[in-house]
């Protein structure tokens, strides 16, 4: 979830830079009126149902099961359980999952795969995520596995995501895979980096088959188009939307100035979804915001973005991420299976017309798990998780117990 993790690019910085370094990159009150005007001009080709890179009409949207989506989810990344990242204290092992089902997390999002030097083989070794995902899926605790492509090289970026689908160890698998697109530095060149995002969605998406629901955790629209035009120019979103099911924007309201409307957190995560969901032509796309950042945030904010995620029909939400979260936030958190809007089994015709179907089991229960606000209610076989036998991807190129506060 940070550019920072790519540790072998030269020009990375930390999750703080996120925040525009410069007063410019930030639109000011006085001259966010033009560019407002300017957004909508940008997505006339978006509101046609055209493709502004292809200038053809995208694939018709399918409906998957998303269960493991929905919900309260808790962020891991590499720094808080692997030893060669995390340092001497490990800030998440196996008995952290104990303390997260205790505070009604359904999902657990994991990085599993790196790509930088630490980590040659891409993939975080079995001995440090079998005890993990044994613990979360006796908890009843879905995993799904996440890791940061660099868009420079295709087949490298799905040789990791691959490894994590393909992942199977004493009897675990991982739930599902998001795909953390926020590296615009390896490579620089938008038009190409776009393209590489494109052919490793459509191989990701061919690889794991038709039934797999795909996470795109993405940055902000807002902070595309408005804060920070330049960071990712011409992002696909309406090409994208033929293989992702679940839309994750890091809504990170503290990486925004605090003398700007955008540092609200409801203010940025509602528009952040409406403006998502106007570039991918989807009203009714599948949303989980992601909040934070957990440390420098506060429960009040955490209400207004649990307000945003009730007003935006999301179905699920987090903060960035779980260990960093304190108990007050926990206890802010806490409402949140109320806020959720219940999937709806609909399917959309090749049209975009929505057709409502007689709701399946699987529907019926992630429905009551997302309106049910104590933990272990996901169903006995998640719904949505990856197949037995995963097609096998293209050759790439090259325990310190500790419960969470």
């Amino acid at each position: 979830m940070l550019v920072g993790d790519l540790d072998d690019i030269a020009t990375t910085t930390d999750a703080e830079t996120w925040a525009p370094p410069s007063p410019d990159d930030v639109i000011q009150p006085r001259r966010r009126r033009w560019l407002v005007w300017a957004v909508p001009i940008a997505v006339i080709a978006l509101v046609a149902g055209v493709s502004a890179l292809t200038g053809k009409r995208p694939a018709p949207l399918i409906r998957r099961d998303v269960a493991v989506y929905a919900g309260l989810g808790a962020w891991v990344d590499t720094y808080d359980y692997v030893p060669r990242y995390a340092g001497e204290k490990l800030t998440i092992t196996p008995s952290s999952i104990d303390a997260l089902a205790g505070r009604g997390v359904r999902t657990i999002y994991l990085q599993a795969a790196r790509n930088d030097s630490k980590t040659p083989s891409g993939l975080i070794e079995p001995e440090l995520l079998t005890p993990l995902l044994q613990r979360a899926h006796a908890n009843h605790i879905a995993v799904v596995g996440w890791s940061t492509p660099r868009f420079s090289d295709v087949a490298f970026d799905l040789e990791r995501l691959m490894k994590i689908a393909q992942f199977t160890d004493k009897g675990q698998r991982f739930d599902g895979i998001a795909v953390d697109i926020e590296d615009n530095e390896t490579q620089p060149i938008a038009e190409t980096r776009n393209a590489n995002l494109l052919e490793l969605s459509r191989q990701l998406r061919a690889a794991v088959g038709p039934d797999v629901a795909l996470g795109a955790i993405v940055m902000p629209a807002v902070q595309l188009d408005i804060v920070n035009p330049s960071f990712w120019p011409a992002f696909p979103w309406l090409d994208l939307r033929a293989f992702y099911d679940v839309w994750m924007p890091m809504t990170y309201w503290t990486t925004r100035d605090a003398d700007t409307e955008w540092r609200d957190a409801a203010r940025y995560t509602n528009e952040s979804v409406t403006l998502m969901r106007t570039h991918l032509g989807d009203p009714d796309a599948r949303v989980h915001p992601i909040g934070g950042i957990a440390d420098k945030t506060t429960p009040d904010q955490v209400v207004a973005f649990l307000d945003a995620i009730a007003a935006t029909g999301s179905i699920g939400g987090s903060l960035y991420d779980a260990a960093t979260s304190g108990p007050e936030l926990w206890t802010a958190l806490a409402p949140l299976p109320t806020k959720v809007t219940p999937l709806p089994s609909t399917t959309v015709a090749a049209s975009g017309s929505k057709r409502t179907t007689t709701p399946s089991a699987s529907t019926t229960a992630v429905a009551a798990a997302a309106t049910n606000a104590s933990p272990g209610t996901l169903p006995a076989t998640a719904p949505g998780t990856l197949p037995e036998t995963v097609p096998t991807a293209p050759a790439a190129s090259d325990e310190t117990a500790t419960t969470l506060s």
